[in-house]
């Protein structure tokens, strides 16, 4: 392993691990007999460089317990009274595995819940990063990845309305590969059999060595399709690092309410990135898509080729027996605008990748809460800190959302609470109370600051690389901190606390209360309220200076902490029922 320049300070530390090794764009666990170890890939410039560095995998459990688990390499005391006060070291995986499945027989013996007495991070990357201190990306620019975008087609079976890998008479007909560069290369099914096309595809992918293959439904279609064709037709899908061919296993993507069972791809030494749950992920916070296709979303962003091919989906294999060059054009487009829209949507999951323990493949997967839970139980196992039993979970009154007229009105204003829980969080000082090391509160405190801080560059500046690079900060930033509120509800959250959940429901619930009685003091009307804002309709102005006058009344209101924003003026709003409106 190089040498460390150094280590980082506590505040950089706490938000972007200790160890500032720079250029790292992936890691693989290697079991071997005797010691695991991980291959760690790092970008120098042009060169990809890797080291093999020793793994152990480690459980924390209670001490009492520990003494008498098998395959023990070793044993670190945690400090600060906490039930799970020691760090068990092994010296492989499945040694640590089983040493797992022990203590889960140990719990369900004792009739409690096995989290009372361990907690096994189950995923030895994840380990890695926890105990090494290092990140992924670590003083890179997001155009320093080699990043390759794949798009197929297929041939469907006249009689049938969709393609089936399984089906003999159905194959891929076009394989189109982008790189971040803007190239574009076409594999065409006119010009070459299927398993050459395979074969092809396997080398290009081998050839230009990406460390990320991105993709729109990559998971459910492009791979899987392409995985199974592969299969049928004896061609090694040997796309990984290594040489060896993706670990197939079903995974579930989760985002808000909107849950999608998925085929998960694991290519050695590469992450791979399926633009359609980016998608969901935004579109769960916007609420702004006609829909979550590739060429919905290429046109919501104006991000769609110019005099690009449309061709309906059921119309390709007739198109393709026609024309070929029109469909190897309509699949050139659809590799292009893949490319564009996860050049929009990654940048916060790869600034999101140089601060947290995972690796990026997973952070573009995981919710919010997962990734505070990351980044606090990596605090606690670089301070050397015990950690608490699980919180007890219980039903409680979550916030504020009220109506207050129907129907159409007129001249509707929209005042907005800046991050209204996690300011609440602040400055009332609600945290988790097992957070004993007080890492909740400077954690949220830290990326409110430079969050800020991001905001400000991003404004000053007038290049415009530099104003995505801030702007990708300051939103990764952004949903970070809007996640705090979440995780002290959230049930497999280590530090999760109901209580404190309850409490900043309450403040907030309290909050918005008092600005709906101001508003009305100040000749308001309160028309809805939902979680952290109000629509409403201000009093008769007669110049500029008297709104802005009302404003500067309302706002000098608040408490201290609490920031507004006087965000939005409508001609007129249509109320139907709680958080169900229409605005123009």
């Amino acid at each position: 392993m190089p040498e460390k320049a150094h280590v980082l300070d506590g505040t950089e530390a706490l938000l972007y691990g200790a160890d500032p090794t720079e250029g790292i764009v992936a890691v693989e666990h290697l079991e071997r007999a005797g010691s695991d170890a991980v291959e760690v890939f790092l970008r120098r410039g042009r060169a990809l460089e890797r080291e093999t560095v020793s793994f152990e995998p480690f459980i924390i459990a209670r001490s009492d317990v520990a003494m008498d688990c098998p395959g023990l390499a070793g044993i670190e005391r945690l400090e600060g009274g906490g039930p799970l006060d020691a760090l068990l070291r092994f010296r492989t995986w499945r040694e640590a595995d089983r040493a797992r499945k022990w203590l889960a027989d140990a719990a369900k013996q004792r009739g409690c819940d096995k989290r009372e007495l361990f907690i096994f991070v189950n995923d030895p990357v994840q380990q890695y990063l926890l105990r090494s201190g290092r990140t992924m990306f670590r003083g890179m620019a997001f155009e320093d990845l080699r990043r390759m975008q794949v798009d197929i087609e297929c041939l469907t079976t006249e009689g049938y309305d969709f393609c089936n890998a399984e089906r003999p008479g159905d194959r891929i007909i076009a394989i189109a590969l982008g790189d971040s560069s803007g190239r574009v290369e076409v594999l065409s099914g006119a010009e070459m059999d299927e398993a050459e096309m395979l074969a092809r595809f396997v080398e290009s992918v081998r050839r230009s060595d990406p460390d990320i293959i991105e993709g729109h439904n990559i998971f459910n279609f492009d791979l899987s399709y392409i995985a199974a064709r592969a299969q049928m037709l004896g061609v090694k899908l040997g796309i990984g690092r290594d040489g060896s061919v993706p670990a197939v296993r079903p995974s579930q993507f989760s985002a808000g309410e909107r849950k999608i069972s998925y085929q998960r791809f694991d290519v050695f030494g590469r992450h791979i990135v399926d633009t359609f749950f980016l998608l969901n992920f935004y579109d769960v916070a916007h609420r702004s898509l006609d829909g979550l296709g590739l060429k919905e979303a290429a046109v919501h962003f104006g991000i769609a080729e110019q005099g690009r091919v449309y061709i309906e989906g059921a119309q390709i294999s007739r198109e393709f027996l026609k024309k070929p060059g029109r469909v190897m054009e309509y699949v050139r487009h659809d590799v292009l605008e893949t490319g564009r829209l996860a050049d929009l949507l990654c940048r916060s999951s790869f600034v999101q990748a140089s601060m947290l323990p995972l690796s990026y493949q997973n952070i573009c997967v995981r919710g919010n809460a997962a990734k505070i839970d990351a980044l606090l139980l990596r605090e606690y196992v670089r301070q050397g800190h015990s950690l608490p039993g699980p919180s007890s979970q219980r039903p409680f009154e979550g916030g504020a959302a009220d109506i207050f007229e129907q129907g159409v009105v007129k001249n509707v204003h929209h005042v907005d609470v800046r991050s209204l829980y996690p300011s609440l969080m602040l400055a009332r000082k609600i945290a988790p109370s097992s957070d004993r090391l007080g890492v909740f509160l400077k954690l949220l405190e830290h990326l409110k600051r430079v969050r800020l801080e991001a905001r400000a560059q991003m404004a000053a500046t007038h290049d415009e690389a530099k104003k995505l690079h801030y702007d990708a900060l300051q939103t990764a930033f952004k949903v970070l901190i809007n996640s705090f509120y979440g995780y002290l509800a959230f049930d497999q959250g280590i530090f999760s606390d109901f209580d404190a959940a309850e409490k900043v429901a309450s403040e907030g619930r309290s909050l918005l209360g008092r600005m709906i009685n101001r508003l009305r003091e100040l000749g308001a009307r309160p028309v809805e309220m939902d979680t952290d804002g109000i629509y409403f309709v201000p009093p008769p102005f007669g110049s500029r200076a008297e709104m802005e006058k009302f404003r500067s009344d309302f706002a000098a209101s608040l408490p201290p902490g609490i920031d507004i924003e006087f965000d939005g003026e409508y001609v007129s709003m249509f109320s139907y029922k709680v958080k169900n409106y229409a605005l123009l």
